[in-house]
């Protein structure tokens, strides 16, 4: 046997031997996350504010932001994303006492620029705004769904963890950079990764004119 043909059986041995562990290891993952207490959680992640106006870039010109007439000092832009990160759905009565999540920026709100959902849902979320803080819930949070909020402020507002009366709820700050895969996203992406590797095992066993059982 050549020293290329050896490489391919080699290859191909590896290949199969990956493929046959996927279930037992697939299996094995869930079986543990059964036995394991299930905790709600929902993952925080807020995009750093973003000012609309930068007074230095445009020399001798003076630029501002009106909202109904009145005009805006240091207007920024925070997007806030809160996602069901679990396997449990978080609905209204996990709100303790109806108490909502509740983003404190420390600056005045403006006003809620938008209010969404991913994936898009006919309801639309209970999220309401007070003079410098931006209120969610109580409301359904089905596992992988996420509720996002846009806000116009007047000056930076704070990025920090909201404060929350979830009972049974981890409530933490989502990767960054990192954005949330649910449990089918990643069933997908882990049978995505099955496909490939069957499709180099066929096109080696193909190219080099053998079957690999």
């Amino acid at each position: 046997m050549s020293d290329s043909m050896a490489l391919v059986v080699a290859i191909s041995g590896m290949v199969i031997t990956a493929i046959s562990l996927v279930p037992s290891i697939l299996s094995t993952f869930y079986a543990r996350r059964q036995t394991q207490p299930q905790r709600k959680r929902l993952s925080v992640s807020i995009v750093a504010p973003a000012p609309l106006l930068n007074h230095e870039s445009i020399p001798g010109v003076k630029m501002e932001v009106v909202i109904d007439g009145r005009p805006i000092k240091d207007p920024c832009v925070i997007v806030i994303r809160v996602a069901n990160s679990g396997r449990l759905a978080i609905k209204s009565d996990d709100f303790d006492r109806g108490r909502p999540i509740t983003f404190a920026l420390g600056v005045p709100i403006v006003k809620l620029l938008e209010v969404s959902t991913d994936p898009q849902i006919s309801a639309v979320p209970d999220v309401s705004q007070g003079e410098q803080c931006i209120m969610i819930g109580p409301d359904l949070i089905h596992p992988g769904h996420s509720i996002i909020v846009q806000a116009l402020t007047s000056g930076e507002p704070s990025a920090a963890l909201p404060e929350h009366h979830l009972i049974d709820t981890i409530v933490e700050r989502a990767p960054e950079g990192s954005p949330y895969l649910s449990p089918h996203s990643r069933l997908s992406l882990v049978a995505s990764g099955m496909g490939v590797v069957i499709a180099i095992a066929a096109l080696l066993s193909d190219y080099f004119g053998f079957r690999v059982e």
